[in-house]
């Protein structure tokens, strides 16, 4: 079994690792990252390649590798030895920004610092166009209102 879990920076991911563990002793849990961080789309790409390869050995000797890391799961599904695990699964870690700027440990700003500006475009009934403009206001708004 290979389950990958993935999430942007701040969702939880390597917090969850240290329960994962304690739960599931027999099972494998890693980081995507452990090796370095890969340096590009493409890097990224052949780093869980090698996850793969990892996770059909420990098939083969009846083990499961849980991975965690920012790959999206179809990046995990394109993989050239992906459909010989035989079982693989994802999961998304997500939470809402202020929970994220709150975890991602920057130092002297609070939550409510003007220098940092978090919005939400909800792109669910938007055009390209529409989303680009939406963009585009944010942009100049950061742009033409700096903070002093």
């Amino acid at each position: 079994m290979f389950l990958l879990v993935s999430g942007s920076a701040g969702a939880g991911k390597s917090h969850s690792m240290q329960y994962l563990r304690h739960w599931y002793p027999a099972v494998s849990i890693r980081d995507l990252d452990e090796y370095g961080v890969p340096a590009d789309k493409a890097g990224r790409q052949e780093r869980l390649e090698k996850w793969v390869q990892e996770a059909l050995r420990l098939q083969n000797i009846g083990e499961s590798l849980i991975l965690v890391g920012q790959s999206p799961f179809g990046e995990l599904l394109a993989c050239p030895s992906t459909p010989q695990l035989n079982c693989v699964g994802g999961c998304l870690l997500d939470c809402h920004d202020h929970v994220r700027i709150r975890r991602e440990r920057w130092i002297g700003w609070t939550a409510d610092d003007s220098r940092w500006k978090v919005s939400i475009i909800d792109t669910s009934t938007l055009s390209g166009e529409e989303v680009a403009k939406q963009i585009h206001s944010l942009a100049a708004e950061t742009i033409t209102n700096p903070v002093n």
